[in-house]
Parts: structure tokens; sequence; C-alpha cells
């Protein structure tokens, strides 16, 4: 899935954070957006973020940085 299509699924924690009205009690949302580069909870926060993502998508390097490789194992566990 493209970044830009990422609110279009309801299952993800995106789709609740783009749409703030279906948003779940239990998420914390501005961790993510405070991460990235502490952006607003706004329509353009949210839009940058959304390209953020995108970015981190594409770059292996920031992955690495980031330590997906940690994450997706932990999760297979």
């Amino acid at each position: 899935m493209d970044a830009g299509e990422l609110q279009s699924y309801a299952s993800s924690s995106f789709h609740q954070l783009w749409y703030p009205t279906k948003r779940w009690d239990f998420v914390d949302y501005e961790t993510g957006l405070d991460y990235a580069e502490v952006l607003a909870d706004t329509q353009s926060g949210r839009g940058r973020y959304r390209q953020y993502l995108g970015v981190v998508a594409r770059d292996e390097s920031e992955q690495e940085r980031m330590g997906f490789a940690k994450m997706c194992t932990a999760l297979a566990r």
C-alpha cells in the first residue's frame, strides 16, 4: 500500500489518526506525531506525518536506524 492510501486501511491506527472521530481510546496518537517532527494534530500535521511514513518506508538506512529488524523479530514471536 502506498503511504498516500494509509487512511483507507480501516484496521490501522493511522486510519483513526486521520479521522479523529473514529479514534480508539487506548491509542496515544500524539506520540507518533511527536516522534516524526513534533507535528500538530491537525489535517496539515497528519498529512505531513503520512509523508514522513512514506519516506521511512522507502529508506532502508532509516529503518535500520529505527530498529525495524528488532521490531519485526519481536512481533514474530
